[in-house]
């Protein structure tokens, strides 16, 4: 729960009770989406974005996503409490959540199909399957390759959800190998321009400090700024023309 401080002029509830109210009403809107029988106006779909969707009487006309990131984050075993929690509404199994995720880094036997997956990830898995450091070619590369073949599972499957005309965006970041700079929003864009009409990056913002830069023994050689971005899509499955939203860096 993110909490933007205002200045007030009399007394204001603390976050403690903020974020309690804002989890309560979380909470309440997810049981109230999986009680049968209960009408709202938001559907909740539990589902493994890699393989093909539940039919959608209504297809949606917008996406807003953000993948995880190349950064090797288990994010499983980082939100056990969290799963708890949902666990309390819907039963999921640990082993399967985390060998299923993208960007696992479990690198499961059963590996996604890793043809056809761009230029520019094409070259990055040959550079790292080439690199000098330890497991670079046994267990990176493979897990580079994993995470690739299900982004583009996963934008295959999301993208033929979406209505004839539609747009969104997904906010991605670089990351870095080693001295290889892993360029995602690069892929994204990619893999994005099989399915739709027009792909391009409209905004990038540098990253900030992370754990890594602030290791006293992290690598200084590595120099060169990774950036965050915002790549915007449309969708033109008939070939007419349809206005798109404008996007600017303030927006």
């Amino acid at each position: 729960t993110w909490q933007t401080p205002v200045p007030t002029n009399g007394d204001s509830a603390s976050l403690s009770e903020i974020a309690t109210l804002i989890v309560d009403r979380i909470t309440s809107d997810l049981k109230q989406s999986f009680a049968e029988d209960t009408p709202t106006q938001t559907k909740v779909i539990h589902h493994d974005a890699t393989t093909k969707f539940p039919a959608i009487r209504i297809k949606p006309n917008l996406l807003i996503t953000s993948p995880p990131y190349l950064t090797r984050l288990d994010y499983i075993k980082n939100h056990l409490s969290e799963i708890a929690l949902l666990n309390e509404i819907q039963n999921f199994d640990i082993d399967h959540l985390r060998n299923h995720m993208i960007g696992t880094p479990t690198v499961p036997k059963h590996l996604s199909n890793f043809e056809d997956l761009g230029e520019i990830a094409t070259t990055l898995l040959h550079n790292i399957s080439e690199h000098s450091s330890y497991a670079s070619k046994r267990y990176y590369m493979p897990f580079y390759r994993n995470y690739f073949a299900m982004l583009k599972d996963s934008i295959k499957q999301t993208v033929a959800q979406l209505a004839s005309h539609s747009y969104g965006i997904y906010v991605v970041q670089q990351s870095r190998y080693k001295d290889i700079i892993v360029d995602l929003p690069g892929i994204i864009v990619e893999l994005l321009s099989y399915h739709c009409s027009k792909v391009q990056v409209i905004d990038s913002f540098p990253v900030g400090p992370t754990l890594a830069t602030l290791n006293p023994k992290h690598n200084r050689s590595h120099s060169t700024r990774l950036y965050e971005s915002i790549v915007y899509f449309e969708i033109n499955k008939d070939g007419k023309q349809k206005g798109a939203p404008k996007f600017g860096s303030n927006q």
